[in-house]
């Protein structure tokens, strides 16, 4: 008789209160599609903020495979727990958030059951993540106008307007109109002035609204792309601004945009930040280091690159026109 083939091991973290709670519904079918795949699942659901981090730091190394299942939020707890390991596991992602830009930037899919499918025989894809005062984030440290609307939007509300409850906020973000002075350091940069919102990202999707163009956007290269907007003169130019920006469009006099390995930002120590989604408390000075290829993803083998594609050399700025 033939020795059974040994089954690898995956741990399933799941968030059954991320998004519209798909996850919860589905929880049986995504367990059953990873055994039919070879897998054999142990699953640990989050029941509290810091959950997804700790059972990672705790458990994670023992897994062939780590399979999150939750929105950007739980994704973030989950890197903050890999980076802890010395030999940590890839991870599959399997969003069920509201929003879940990171997904969209990795090329996942629209249901679950693909989701699954691409995490058990996807491609192994290393990307960076950031380190904010300490605190892990996966592509997103943000500060001004719109940032707040994630953190501050009710989880209800998110489930049942999905998208518009992020422009609903947004648009109160907008009539108060705060300006922050900033100063703003890079390796290669520093700017001054009043600031109403920024972005220091590696994602091509932010809040499911801002889009940046792809050719700019490299997850694995050891860089931010540093999105900062100054006060316009007037309310009219920033709606003006806004809508381009939304668009994609950022060729504007108080639009920047560059790329950094690194950003500090002087500051008040009232200007709150969104990392990720989530509720970040500012203070006068933050530092945001990037963690070049920290974390291990699974994504469609389609969506491979060649190593030609990998290189190290710095994206150039787009031109401001």
């Amino acid at each position: 008789m033939e020795p059974k083939e040994t089954l690898k091991k995956l741990l399933l973290i799941i968030n059954p209160k991320a998004g519209r709670m798909k996850s919860k519904q589905k929880l049986f079918q995504i367990a059953n599609e990873f055994c039919s795949l070879g897998y054999q699942v142990t699953l640990q659901p989050t029941t509290k903020p810091g959950d997804a981090t700790e059972i990672v730091k705790n458990y994670g190394e023992n897994f062939d495979l780590l399979a999150c299942c939750g929105g950007d939020g739980t994704l973030n707890e989950v890197t903050a727990g890999i980076m802890e390991l010395d030999n940590p596991p890839p991870v599959g992602y399997i969003p069920t958030g509201t929003t879940n830009d990171l997904a969209e930037t990795l090329g996942l899919a629209s249901t679950i059951e693909e989701n699954v499918r691409i995490a058990a025989t996807g491609v192994p894809y290393k990307i960076d993540s950031g380190v904010f005062n300490g605190r892990v984030f996966n592509y997103v440290a943000a500060f001004g106008v719109f940032s707040d609307a994630a953190y501050s939007t009710t989880q209800t509300l998110k489930n049942l307007f999905g998208h518009a409850s992020y422009f609903l906020f947004g648009a109160k973000s907008f009539a108060k109109m705060r300006s922050y002075n900033l100063k703003i350091e890079t390796p290669e940069e520093t700017y001054e002035g009043e600031f109403l919102f920024g972005n220091i990202v590696s994602s091509i999707s932010v809040g499911g609204i801002l889009k940046l163009d792809p050719n700019l956007v490299k997850l694995d290269d050891g860089l931010f792309e540093v999105f900062l907007i100054r006060k316009p003169k007037s309310t009219a130019a920033f709606l003006n601004l806004a809508i381009r920006a939304l668009r994609g469009d950022l060729s504007n006099e108080n639009i920047i945009f560059t790329h950094a390995s690194s950003v500090k930002i002087t500051g008040p120590a009232d200007m709150d930040w969104a990392l990720d989604g989530e509720y970040q408390k500012g203070s006068e000075t933050v530092f945001i280091e990037n963690r070049k290829q920290a974390l291990t993803i699974i994504r469609p083998a389609e969506n491979k690159e060649s190593e030609a594609e990998h290189s190290d050399e710095k994206v150039p700025e787009m031109a401001i026109k």
